[in-house]
């Protein structure tokens, strides 16, 4: 029985859509998309630099989306956004609801944070304190 993630490949196989946790394998595309936007990824890339993809030495996970990276999000103290689609946004909203509200803020450009705190404020108890649009 399949669920609501499940979706069938062209050639008939079935594969999981939805966010995927990083590694090390992936550093090279990682740091391509955190130097394609370097001021919004400022806090992530020098993360990323000193300690890599590693959840425990990063201090927190990183999420993609598609194969080129097409989405790109940081989960640890902050929630932060990196890039992507409405359909990323929605795939970094259901791995954030599935392992519980660990980080205090929603961090980032606004284009990305809103619809993602939109998707989450419904299934996290705390509301938002405080939403700066513009800073």
């Amino acid at each position: 029985m399949g669920t609501a993630a499940d979706v069938w490949h062209r050639w008939g196989v079935l594969r999981l859509a939805g966010a995927r946790l990083l590694d090390d394998r992936d550093r090279a595309g990682v740091r391509a998309v955190l130097e394609s936007d370097p001021i919004a990824a400022c806090m992530v890339a020098a993360r990323v630099e000193v300690a890599g993809l590693d959840p425990w030495r990063l201090g927190g996970e990183l999420w993609a989306v598609g194969s080129r990276l097409d989405g790109l999000c940081f989960s640890g103290a902050n929630l932060v956004p990196l890039r992507g689609e409405r359909s990323a946004i929605r795939a970094f909203a259901d791995r954030a609801r599935r392992h519980g509200r660990g980080c205090s803020s929603l961090v980032g450009r606004a284009e990305l944070v809103l619809p993602l705190w939109d998707d989450l404020a419904p299934h996290w108890r705390r509301p938002a304190r405080c939403a700066r649009t513009s800073r």
